[in-house]
């Protein structure tokens, strides 16, 4: 995708793919065994996915501009099948919907594994770095290129997630400080909150909030904030 910003030799190309996503379809490449439950073929699908990249990156890999070529590969969001008696995606903010992949292969970093926190705020401010640009004024993240290239990894919490009100939920926001998780819901005129210690319940099936007053206040006014 060419835009004012792809100069030169510069250029960017984004591919949204779609298939791991509701209604999920069984491919034929798939096998039998796999079975064709909704979890069954939504492993197809990523199945279906991965093979036609694999096709994609090598051909990328033959051509004259891969090893000054950076790839990104991330998701928009997870998918449940049945955790909180879930399905699909949306409607809330547990971690089995928020947490996503981020794999990076930047020409000149050496494979490291980055166990901090963070967001997709920061995936625009790292594509613009990663393409010799300044960041634009009103990106709210920051660039992940030093860390990629070895620098140490600083906190960059709390981490922030938003679930706008739709005809399908209501208002929901979250925020992660080191080991809890605060779950704000907003339904008419008042907010219900959850708190989870992810350390422990990583799952996020047991609300801590009655028993842990404090560790909720402390997470209510850090969201405020």
């Amino acid at each position: 995708l060419y835009g004012p910003t792809c100069v030169a030799k510069r250029w960017c190309l984004w591919a949204h793919l779609m298939d791991p996503h509701d209604q999920y379809v069984r491919h034929e490449m798939c096998p039998e065994a796999w079975g064709r439950r909704n979890r069954d073929r939504y492993d197809c699908e990523i199945f279906f996915v991965d093979h036609h990249l694999g096709q994609l990156i090598d051909w990328m890999r033959q051509q004259p501009w891969w090893e000054t070529t950076a790839l990104i590969v991330s998701s928009d969001h997870g998918e449940a099948f049945g955790e909180h008696g879930m399905h699909k995606h949306a409607f809330r903010l547990w971690d089995v919907l928020v947490k996503v992949p981020a794999l990076f292969r930047v020409p000149g970093a050496d494979p490291r594994r980055i166990t901090a926190r963070r967001s997709h705020i920061d995936l625009a401010p790292t594509v613009i770095a990663l393409m010799g640009l300044e960041p634009l004024t009103q990106f709210q993240g920051r660039s992940l290129v030093p860390e990629l290239f070895g620098a140490e990894a600083e906190v960059r919490e709390p981490i922030v997630m938003e679930l706008a009100e739709t005809t399908n939920n209501p208002h929901y926001r979250a925020i992660v400080q080191g080991d809890y998780k605060l779950i704000v819901e907003g339904r008419g005129a008042g907010w219900s909150h959850e708190l989870y210690d992810l350390s422990r319940d990583p799952g996020e099936e047991r609300d801590r909030a009655k028993e842990q007053p404090e560790k909720l206040a402390a997470m209510k006014a850090l969201l405020a904030e």
